[in-house]
């Protein structure tokens, strides 16, 4: 884990700051999922349905943090309280890291004047139960609401709450999206939009629910998002925090995707090595990018400024 008192510098003079949640009790069990991934590629239909089964095990929707998580929010918080002029902190709507904020700066010095913010850009990609969102994101709000003196979960949310409680639907691609709509508007109280998200978690193992791209766009979108706020006269100047998830900041600091020939076939981009233009693929993973641990902090300004 990163800490404050091994870059100082890097850290406490950067203007934005990204904090990856601490660790949840999904994380917790992640050892045991990441042993059946191994099995599972080898032996597909062997493991696929232990995979399935615990991928896709309700117990950890929206969960929490674990008690390992809640002492490295303890840690860090003594780390935290050394970086001042915080004026800003956006939060991605899922609990674990809801529950991160509200204890890393807990006893902060400028905790009665940051302005923290719940914004439905940082949710994490959905890859497993844990990334399903609660039924219900005001009770989940409600939870935290008085760890902050200035709380704001309307703002970022409201537009997104009106049609459905299911904010994060609007972010999917369509493939995923599009059934879960109709199946909301047939309005006939049998469809469970959890359900459904939990069945294609199962199918389409071992690749990601939502795709690296769908991703990829949302981060992009965000980054887009925040330099926006930065420049505009709502900003109160100083410093801002982003609570939020591993994948959505591997993409948010992607610096290098595998490269595809521009509008050329396979046989053609060969006889034009050295010749032909190319694009980054985004429909995969960024290839460098910065891994964060479970509550660590990573200064966001050279990928955004």
């Amino acid at each position: 884990m990163t800490t404050l008192a091994t870059i100082p510098s890097t850290i406490k003079h950067s203007r934005v700051l990204l904090v990856r949640h601490a660790k949840s009790l999904f994380n917790d069990q992640w050892p045991v999922l990441d042993t059946l991934h191994t099995m599972a590629l080898p032996n597909f239909q062997r493991y696929r349905k232990e995979h399935y089964e615990f991928s896709k095990n309700p117990s950890f929707i929206d969960c929490g943090l674990c008690d390992e998580g809640k002492l490295q929010c303890e840690e860090q918080a003594h780390s935290l309280r050394t970086v001042r002029d915080i004026t800003t902190v956006f939060v991605s709507p899922m609990r674990r890291t809801l529950e991160t904020a509200s204890r890393l700066f807990k006893g902060h010095p400028d905790l009665k004047t940051i302005d923290f913010l719940v914004h439905p850009g940082l949710r994490e990609n959905m890859c497993c139960s844990c990334d399903i969102p609660h039924r219900n994101f005001r009770e989940v709000a409600e939870e935290y609401r008085e760890c902050f003196p200035r709380f704001d979960d309307d703002t970022y949310m409201r537009d997104r709450l009106q049609a459905t409680n299911h904010w994060y639907l609007d972010d999917l691609q369509a493939p995923l999206r599009v059934p879960a709509l109709q199946g909301l508007a047939r309005g006939d109280g049998e469809f469970c939009v959890q359900q459904y998200l939990l069945e294609e978690i199962g199918r389409c193992f071992p690749a990601r629910v939502e795709s690296p791209y769908n991703t990829y766009l949302r981060s992009e979108r965000f980054k887009a998002f925040l330099k926006d706020f930065i420049a505009s006269k709502a900003f109160k100047g100083g410093k801002v925090v982003l609570v939020g998830h591993k994948t959505i900041f591997k993409f948010m600091t992607g610096t290098e995707w595998e490269t595809l020939p521009l509008g050329l076939s396979e046989d053609s981009a060969r006889q034009q090595v050295g010749k032909m233009k190319i694009r980054n693929n985004y429909s995969k993973d960024p290839i460098n990018f910065k891994n964060m641990n479970n509550c660590e902090f990573y200064p966001l300004d050279s990928h955004l400024f």
